[in-house]
């Protein structure tokens, strides 16, 4: 592994290690450059800010495990797997959790989801293909309602399994009830009256 890689490593531990204890609003780049023994010139060589440290933990954590669903098409096998990894770290990432506003780690997710259900939705047989537009909306719909109902088990503390809920989520986002969500239906027959 090369040195610049090893630092990074590094540095993302101890951040990490000091947000088990401390809240991300009082941690300061001081804080961990101490706590990781490196100055703070070579804290700014691998990171601009805190909030990229918190990125680059989302990305080299968490994305791996999220993108493999995308790649199987099991996305409850991959929100279990989230769910385990994130509850052996829960003092991060509940920590990272109250990060608020567009660096935050519900606005992470969120991006996330989005990008890999409108690559999914992208891939509709031909007949059920849709637009940018849809593809874009419906993509937000639902990247919406997986990252809030992760958020509000988080919230919950992560103690529950999220067995039911995943169960729906597979078949929708399995494919055959995503088409049939996407499908038109046939208006009712207006009734007639005598």
């Amino acid at each position: 592994m090369p040195t610049s890689e090893r630092t990074k490593r590094l540095i993302a531990r101890s951040f990490k290690g000091l947000m088990e204890t401390t809240p991300f609003a009082r941690i300061s780049i001081g804080d961990i450059a101490r706590d990781s023994q490196v100055s703070r010139n070579t804290f700014y060589y691998h990171f601009k800010d805190k909030y990229d440290i918190l990125h680059w933990i989302f990305r080299t954590e968490l994305e791996p495990i999220i993108r493999r669903a995308d790649l199987s098409g099991r996305w409850g096998e991959q929100v279990r797997e989230l769910s385990r990894y994130m509850r052996e770290n829960r003092r991060f990432y509940n920590n990272a959790l109250q990060v608020q506003g567009p660096e935050g780690m519900e606005a992470w997710l969120f991006s996330i989801y989005r990008e890999l259900l409108a690559s999914r939705l992208g891939q509709l047989p031909e007949g059920e293909a849709l637009n940018g537009e849809e593809i874009r909306c419906i993509a937000g719909f639902l990247a919406h309602g997986l990252t809030g109902e992760f958020v509000e088990w988080m919230l919950r503390g992560m103690a529950d399994e999220l067995g039911q809920w995943l169960t729906i989520l597979e078949r929708i986002l399995g494919g055959r009830s995503l088409r049939q969500l996407l499908q038109p239906q046939s208006a009712p027959e207006e009734r007639q009256e005598p």
